[in-house]
């Protein structure tokens, strides 16, 4: 009897335990499936939990005569965050739902009526191509850093437990004055990722200092496929800016990859701070200096430069100013080229006259003479014509015959093997004694590190040179004080050589005609150079072999290949870089 009573307890436990294991359902593994069988109205739920970014597909299949409907769940296991999809006589039904953030989610299987019976319930994640941006990074006070001329990875958009990653924000700090273009390229969330359930539609946004001030904004869109675009904010001066990837409506989503370039100008940049008569930088007579006004950053713009010029003799005075576009992609829009030249008496206040440098938004020169000058000390102010222009320039300081004592030609200097190699030629000379090489680190503060003799008087041209054998990390400023006879001296304009250990730059991306790699090495090296299409097809490749330490000029030549993304990649002794271009 006793034994009876036993086996009749523990027929009870066991029917009570499987019908408590078929109301809970479980745990159905990541990329796995489970064996069920609904007996009651009291739903299996399955609890689910993803690693990454992605797509969750559900596959439900019932054995007949089974009617059972599957949902897929939010964390709360009460927020449904797909349809209910039906299976009955055998059939299979999918439930897919994108743009998934990791996290744990419920499957629930209910009966439809009284149609209980068996099932099997398979899941699968499939993964964003991209990997994820790092968080958090939804506001400019948690923004992820983005080196200059370099680029990153990222996901927006996507969801999980009533929350989503509505925006990704980005810092990146520039070094100098310059054009910044930020680049945007979109990707879909996976191989399963459709237009309805991915339309990649995508804001990119460019803010100043404060994160708040919208210097730039472009909408990356084309047609629910993928697309690349770009933001250009020209005139910039260093300071760190930030960046804002924001999916275009609150439900979509996105993969991305962001990248910045820093389009340099031409000519170095005047000394700051400079904007006051108080802070007037001194330009010898006879002399001439390169600079740069107009450009912006965090709500103020170097609206003038102000130099102090000091005359020994009574007579004209001719003030020379050569206008020069900002970047090789700034245009008459963005960077018109209309200056104005003040010169003013000792007092900085009394206006002695004045001059607008402009022809039709293109690179100019003109000038401004006054007659008739006593000895002494006057103040030149460059500015822009309007408060919202910028721009690069040349200028010059002529004494009261207008004549140079030496007119130049160019001067250049490239780096090899550890050291400066500089030259430069004449077309005219007048009672020169020579030339004094002078070097600075900083661009202001120059010291004098060799001579080169002059030809005296001559009206040919004549070519000198100078090896600097001491180069050192970083910039390195050169500039020469060409020195009369008689002692005085004027200035040329001013180079910078940036020696590094290791660097490569791209020069021209997007792709031009010219585009080319500048390469510095630091010792003897085998050097590769591909370029790959986004899929890793070899679409160019250029064997340098083993060459000497020292900065070499790499055309690209990349005229015949289509519009698109590409990657460089550079093998330097068995060492992989890699940068993105756009042609």
């Amino acid at each position: 009897m006793k034994t009876k009573i036993l086996l009749a307890l523990l027929t009870c436990f066991f029917l009570l335990f499987v019908s408590r294991v078929n109301a809970q359902g479980g745990i159905l593994p990541l990329n796995s499936s489970v064996n069920g069988n609904l007996t009651s109205a009291t739903p299996d739920v399955y609890t689910i939990t993803t690693t990454s970014d992605g797509l969750l597909r559900l596959r439900f299949t019932t054995v007949s005569p089974a009617d059972l409907y599957v949902t897929l769940y939010d964390n709360d296991g009460t927020t449904a965050i797909s349809a209910q999809a039906e299976s009955y006589n055998n059939s299979t039904v999918t439930v897919i739902v994108d743009g998934l953030a990791p996290g744990t989610y419920k499957a629930k299987i209910i009966p439809y009526g009284s149609s209980f019976g068996a099932y099997t319930l398979a899941d699968s994640l499939f993964t964003a191509p991209l990997a994820n941006d790092a968080e958090p990074n939804g506001t400019a006070a948690t923004a992820v850093t983005l080196p200059q001329n370099s680029g990153m990875t990222g996901h927006v958009g996507y969801y999980y437990n009533h929350l989503r990653d509505t925006a990704d924000w980005y810092r990146v700090t520039t070094t100098a004055d310059g054009l910044l273009r930020v680049y945007l390229k979109t990707d879909s969330g996976s191989i399963y990722s459709t237009t309805t359930t991915n339309p990649l539609d995508v804001n990119l946004d460019l803010y100043d200092n404060d994160g708040i001030t919208l210097l730039g904004h472009v909408e990356v869109f084309n047609g629910y496929g993928k697309a690349t675009n770009l933001i250009t904010a020209d005139g910039l001066a260093p300071g760190t800016y930030y960046i804002k990837v924001q999916n275009y409506s609150a439900s979509e989503f996105a993969n991305y990859t962001i990248s910045d370039s820093l389009f340099l100008t031409p000519v170095i940049s005047d000394a700051e701070p400079n904007g006051t008569v108080a802070t007037a930088l001194n330009l010898p007579i006879n002399s001439n200096v390169t600079g740069h006004t107009g450009y912006y950053y965090n709500k103020q713009r170097d609206t003038a430069d102000w130099y102090k010029v000091t005359t020994t003799s009574t007579g004209p005075l001719r003030i020379i100013l050569k206008t020069l576009k900002a970047s090789i992609y700034s245009t008459n829009v963005t960077n018109p080229l209309d200056f104005n030249i003040f010169l003013y008496s000792s007092d900085g206040t009394t206006q002695l006259g004045s001059r607008e440098v402009f022809n039709g938004y293109n690179p100019t020169t003109d000038s401004l003479v006054i007659n008739g000058l006593a000895a002494g000390t006057y103040y030149i102010r460059i500015q822009p014509f309007s408060t919202g222009e910028f721009g690069d320039y040349k200028l010059a300081v002529l004494n009261a015959s207008g004549v140079l004592p030496v007119t130049f030609i160019n001067f250049d200097g490239v780096l090899r093997n550890n050291q400066a190699l500089l030259s430069w030629s004449t077309a005219t000379e007048i009672n020169n004694k020579g030339f004094e090489i002078e070097k600075s680190m900083d661009g202001r503060s120059f010291t004098g590190i060799g001579f080169v003799q002059g030809n005296g008087t001559s009206s040919r041209v004549n070519k000198y040179g100078y090896v600097d054998n001491k180069v050192l990390s970083g910039f390195n400023y050169y500039r020469l004080k060409q020195v009369d006879i008689d002692g005085k001296f004027n200035y040329s304009s001013t180079i910078r050589l940036d020696f590094k250990n290791f660097g490569w730059t791209i020069f021209g991306n997007p792709v031009l005609s010219n585009s080319w790699i500048q390469l510095q090495l630091a010792k003897t090296s085998n050097v590769v150079i591909q370029v790959l299409s986004v899929d890793g097809k070899v679409i160019k490749s250029i064997d340098k072999g083993t060459i000497p330490e020292g900065t070499y000029s790499i055309p690209l030549n990349l005229n015949n290949i289509s519009s698109g993304i590409y990657i460089v990649k550079l093998v330097a002794d068995n060492q992989i870089y890699s940068k993105e271009i756009i042609k």
